[in-house]
């Protein structure tokens, strides 16, 4: 991969955030891939990233596509733990740095929803953005955490459906 391209990383909605969501309530999707650069699971990341290298580089832009005008909040994480901290050692108090690091997140309002012509999915998109992004468990996963910021809740299944995408430039390192 050249210098400044961009590696697609999305979601499926067919089977990744169907839950029902309750306001600031989220969940996770960690999306693994192969040396190949095929999935191996839900979601698709394009690219031939290998498994035990990490993936190191730059949320340069995020495009959901939502069932609901809802608030969002993407998060992307250093691990498939997301926000569960996880300390070196067993010491009380944890002493050391924890395992699990947010990377960072950005949050669309529902004003920022765009549908065409009043109907189907709503888009939510921006870019220009400068989040790291970073495999601490050196897995070649992508770990990506959506929270519902609206105080309506999100529904489940199809009525609910989300699909996220994020353009990633990357640096590649072991």
């Amino acid at each position: 991969m050249q210098p400044g391209q961009h590696v697609i990383v999305r979601t499926n909605p067919e089977t990744q955030f169907q839950g029902a969501l309750a306001q600031n309530a989220g969940g996770g999707v960690t999306l693994p891939i192969s040396g190949t650069g095929q999935l191996t699971s839900d979601g698709t990341v394009d690219g031939g990233l290998a498994a035990g290298f990490t993936v190191k580089g730059v949320c340069r832009s995020i495009l959901v596509l939502s069932a609901q005008n809802l608030d969002w909040e993407v998060q992307l994480w250093a691990s498939s733990l997301f926000n569960t901290p996880a300390w070196p050692g067993s010491a009380d108090p944890p002493t050391g740095a924890p395992t699990v690091l947010p990377l960072g997140f950005h949050r669309f309002v529902a004003a920022d929803g765009k549908q065409i012509a009043g109907a189907g999915p709503y888009f939510y998109y921006v870019d220009g953005l400068y989040l790291p992004v970073y495999d601490a468990e050196r897995k070649g996963n992508v770990n990506i955490f959506l929270v519902n910021r609206n105080a309506s809740a999100k529904n489940a299944g199809d009525a609910g459906a989300v699909q996220i995408q994020l353009a990633i430039q990357p640096a590649y390192g072991q």
